[in-house]
């Protein structure tokens, strides 16, 4: 049983890459067999900013649904469509809201739940500071190029996710690893005194998502018109 693992691809940004979403769910329905599934890792859709009306209207994500009529699917919210938990999850059906979870000793979250800038302020001046600025995201912090200040922040994210597995079971190995989104940098992190950590990237500059089989994950990218693995990791 594989998952076809997707994160930050902010349907309604001015920067989404609906071409290369597009492209994504085409590779999901060559490749998905029967038992596998579609994971959504947060951001699907920038709803705080742009408003549910515009992103559930966008024809990419009428390909969402459909593609979740044919494939089972689940989304984790993050903190750009945390709302879909309270208040949209029936516009988005058959697409199963969830919360972050555990699945044989692997985490997945979207991420924000690490991020010291999201949990310091109330969610109300989150909502605020997304409609005053818009369209702002993690690439703002990178720029062009990344910055010392958009690094440092990811992987402030990145420790403080690992460190939560540590704490949670007193360095026990049932915690084999986490896989998250949120800092739309894909990373792939692996040390023998701590659990692994594995960042599936965006579909804003990234362009990558993961596919997870029994022999652990492979990083996917879009790249000269096409999929390629960019690097894997063995479970």
């Amino acid at each position: 049983m594989r998952k076809f693992i997707f994160c930050d691809l902010h349907i309604g940004h001015k920067d989404a890459k609906c071409d290369v979403i597009a492209e994504a769910i085409k590779y999901v329905r060559s490749q998905a067999e029967e038992g596998d599934e579609v994971l959504g890792l947060g951001d699907w859709f920038h709803i705080t900013e742009e408003g549910v009306e515009k992103c559930r209207g966008h024809d990419v994500t009428e390909e969402l649904i459909r593609l979740a009529g044919d494939i089972p699917t689940r989304l984790i919210p993050g903190n750009h469509d945390y709302e879909l938990e309270s208040k949209y999850s029936e516009l988005f059906k058959p697409i199963e809201i969830v919360k972050p979870f555990e699945e044989n000793g692997i985490s997945y979250h979207h991420g924000h739940d690490f991020d010291p800038a999201w949990k310091l302020f109330p969610t109300w001046f989150h909502r605020l500071w997304g409609w005053l600025t818009r369209k702002r995201t993690p690439g703002v912090l990178k720029g062009e190029a990344p910055t010392d200040t958009y690094l440092m922040a990811c992987h402030l994210v990145h420790s403080k996710a690992v460190l939560s597995l540590l704490d949670a079971t007193g360095n026990s190995k049932d915690h084999r690893g986490i896989v998250l989104g949120h800092t739309h940098l894909p990373l792939q992190q692996e040390c023998p005194e701590m659990p692994f950590l594995l960042n599936g990237g965006d579909m804003r500059d990234s362009l990558t998502f993961i596919v997870q089989d029994n022999y652990g994950f492979h990083l996917m990218h879009w790249n000269e018109g096409q999929w390629q693995e960019m690097s894997s990791l063995k479970l």
